[in-house]
Parts: structure tokens; sequence; C-alpha cells
């Protein structure tokens, strides 16, 4: 009994002697784990990013929907467009480093939206009822990346994220605030090409489409006055239509008096195009006012059995149609009746006033022919007809520029604080994974080889003992 005891007891490991062995080699279990963490912290070294990073907001109308002002589609990567960041290099100080940024800015820098928490938890509530969450953010973030330890320090990856906020802000200014919305196509020499009543004609549409800027304009802007010039958009509104009332309207009354050009064959030959067509036109309009009133007696003569419609028309004047109260009644029981008579009305009135533009344009003509209107009274001088042409053009030209400076004064006043910076420029190094969780374990994985290295040299050192022994 005592015999098998004994064996028993020989058999179990004393943990004596093992933490023993383990104090005698702990120098080459402390090798291995120092081993470990070093080979640890190289694996993180090499895969950490240096981050400089900045939180900005964007303000101006349509960012909500991500769009510009003019409905043109926003981008985020238009925070960080090649341009923009081109421009912002200017901030790096050391030529070389520059030099090496613009070469490939975008593999330094990036952009990427923020989302709140709460927006989060929707999108994961709807991704789990297999909905779409439709966020837009305004709130970016911009990042400067390198290795750690990279070319870059972080003053200058600082003042280069600023720089981008004002370039991507003077891009923003220059494209929306300072480019003139209205063009302005008023030469002198654009204008003295035509004749007199063309170019009168031109600078009506002109006018008329500033007036119509300027009225978009106020119904955005209201009642803005500028603070420098005192002037506001209805100002400049009231001046131009007093242009268009009077001073345009005046200028071709006497030019349509006097049958003034520059041109004398080519006003020719346009009224007696006009003549021509006002001919063809009035033709058809009298087949269509005869096919309409025959087709109306006929329908009378057949459904009431009573004597034709009296509808009397004399195609040298005027037509004329004998109503009563009972005809007007009995015809509202037939809509296609109606429809007849008031075509038949309106063919005939066509025709009587394109037979009056006629007569007109035939006496305008003879008088041209004749060299002019002498019924008119004494005739204004040409010079006096182009210089207000002239007077005319340049006050048109003027509210133009003081309606696009106008403008630009109101927009840099709405599209104030552009870009926002919420979070200044950071930095931090981000590492592949969570350094402590990495050395936490890299401290257990290398004690344990180390106790199992240190158990082996161990092992091996008794074994060549005993046999140096026994030798």
């Amino acid at each position: 009994m005592n015999e098998e005891n004994r064996q028993y007891y020989d058999d179990e490991i004393d943990l004596m002697d093992v933490f023993s062995t383990l104090w005698k080699r702990k120098l080459v279990i402390a090798g291995v784990v120092a081993l470990c963490l070093l080979l640890a912290v190289g694996w993180l070294t090499h895969g950490a990013r240096s981050y400089t990073q900045q939180l900005v907001q964007l303000n101006f109308a349509g960012i909500d929907q991500h769009q510009y002002p003019d409905g043109t589609r926003f981008r985020m990567q238009d925070l960080i467009a090649q341009n923009i960041l081109v421009a912002a290099a200017e901030a790096i100080d050391n030529a070389e480093h520059r030099q090496q940024f613009i070469e490939n800015p975008r593999r330094f820098v990036f952009v990427d939206p923020f989302i709140p928490v709460e927006v989060k938890e929707n999108m994961k509530r709807m991704e789990r009822d297999k909905q779409t969450y439709i966020y837009l953010p305004n709130q970016f973030y911009v990042n400067f990346i390198e290795k750690r330890g990279g070319t870059y320090s972080h003053e200058e990856k600082k003042r280069l994220l600023l720089a981008i906020n004002r370039a991507f802000e003077d891009k923003f200014i220059n494209d929306f605030v300072k480019k003139k919305l209205l063009a302005i196509n008023l030469g002198r020499d654009d204008i003295a090409r035509f004749d007199y009543i063309d170019a009168l004609e031109v600078l009506s549409l002109n006018a008329e489409s500033y007036a119509s800027f300027l009225g978009s304009v106020i119904s955005d802007a209201g009642f803005y006055r500028s603070p420098l010039s005192g002037v506001s958009f209805q100002d400049l509104l009231n001046a131009l239509n007093n242009i268009r009332q009077i001073d345009i309207h005046g200028i071709t009354t006497i030019l349509k008096t006097q049958l003034d050009t520059k041109q004398k064959d080519a006003l020719l030959a346009r009224y007696q195009y006009r003549i021509r067509s006002i001919d063809k036109e009035m033709e058809k309009k009298e087949q269509e006012a005869r096919i309409a009133r025959d087709l109306l007696q006929e329908i009378w003569t057949q459904e009431r059995g009573r004597g034709p419609l009296r509808v009397q028309s004399d195609l040298s004047s005027s037509a004329q149609v004998l109503l009563d109260s009972t005809l007007l009644d009995r015809l509202s029981e037939k809509d296609y009746k109606s429809v007849l008579l008031q075509r038949a009305l309106d063919t005939e009135s066509s025709a009587s006033a394109l037979r009056v533009e006629k007569k007109y344009l035939k006496e305008d003509l003879a008088m041209l022919k004749a060299g002019g209107n002498e019924s008119a009274g004494p005739a204004i001088e040409l010079d006096y007809i182009e210089a207000s042409i002239e007077k005319i053009r340049e006050r048109l030209v003027s509210l133009a520029e003081a309606a696009n400076t106008l403008n630009q004064e109101y927009l840099l006043t709405r599209y104030t604080n552009i870009i926002q910076v919420h979070k200044n420029p950071e930095t931090f190094t981000l590492y592949q994974k969570s350094p402590l969780l990495v050395l936490a374990l890299t401290l257990m994985v290398g004690l344990i080889l180390g106790i199992f290295i240190a158990l082996i040299v161990e092992s091996a050192s008794s074994r060549r003992q005993r046999q140096e022994n026994v030798s």
C-alpha cells in the first residue's frame, strides 16, 4: 500500500517545482513577452493613420435638398473638388510639402457625412421594417489623412483644412453672388446695325426682359434697399417702366408717323409683303365665314322648317348679323349652332380688321414712296431720333448694371456664413484595432508562449544534465 501511494505521488506535478522552473527561466519568458509586444506595437504603428478632422455645416438655400441656389445638384465631393484643393494648397508654407500635396491632393483629403445618432436609430428602425430612410445631411467631416508620423505637421494640416473652407466659399460667391445674372447685350454697334423701328423693338424686348428679372427678384427680396446707394429693386423697376412707356413709346410713335428709315427699299419690301400676307389671310377668313353661314343656314332650314336665317354680310364693310331674343333662345338649345354662329362672327370680324389694317398700310406705303408724311407736320430731325435711341440704350445699360450690382449686394447679405465650422481641426491617430485590446491579447499570448518555451528550455536542459551525469 505504501509503495502504491509513493508511486502515485511521484506521478503528480509539483507546483513548487513548476514555479521554481518558471522563475529560473524568467528572462526567457520576459524576452518572449517583450518580443511579442514589440511585434504588436510594430503592427499597430504600421497600420496607424494620422487624422486631422474638422466638422463643417453648409448654410445656403437649397442645401436641405442638396441643391445649389440655381437648382443644380450638390454633391458632398464638391467640398473637396480639385480646383478647391489646389487653391487651398497655398496655405502650405513649405514649397516641397505644397508641391507634394498638389500632385495628388485627393490622396490626402476626404469628406464624410455627419449623421446624428437619432437619425441613425431611425435608419435602423426603418431597415428592420424593410423601408428606406432618406437623409440629406448639411454637416460634413473634412479629413486630412496620412500615415502616422507623416510629412505634414498639425499646423500645416489645420491651415489647409481652413483654407479649403475659404476656397469653397469663394467659389460659391463667384458662382452664385458675383456672377451677373442679368445679361447685357446692348452695345452701341449692336443697336446701330438695326433700322430705327427695329432698334426700338430690340430695346423694348430687352426692357421687358429686365422688368421680368426685377419682378422675380422683388418677389424674393421684397423692399430691400442698398445701404450704399439707397436704391431698391422697385426704384429700378419704376425707372425701367418709365423708359418703356414714355421714351420708347414716344420715339416709336414719331417713327411710325414720319416713316423715317435707314433702309427705304427694305421697308418698302416689308410693307408690300405684309399687304400680300393680309390679302391671303383675309381671303381665308372670308371663305371660313361663308362656310359657317351656309352650314348654319342649312341646319336652320332642315331642323326648323323655317325660312333661312338672315345673316347679312357686306364684304366691303364690317359684318352684320340680324338677331332677336327668340333666335338666341333657340340657338342656345344646340351648342353646335352657337359655335357656328360665333365662328361666323369671329371670322368676319377678323376679316374686317385685316381690311382696315390693309387700308392704312397702303396709305403708309404711298407716303413712304412719296418721301414722307406731309400731313404729320414739321418733320423731326433724324439726329434727334438717333440721339434719343442712343440715350434709351445708355439708360437701359445703366439700369441693367445697377440691377446686377444691387442683386450682388442683396445676395451677399443673404449668403453670409456659407460654410460654418462646428468643430475646429483636431489631430488624432486611428489604429486598425483597439491598441488596448491588441496589447492585452499580445501580453496574454506572449506570456503563454513564454511559459511554454521556458518549460521546453528547462526540459531540454534537465535531459542534457542527466545524460552528462550518466556518462
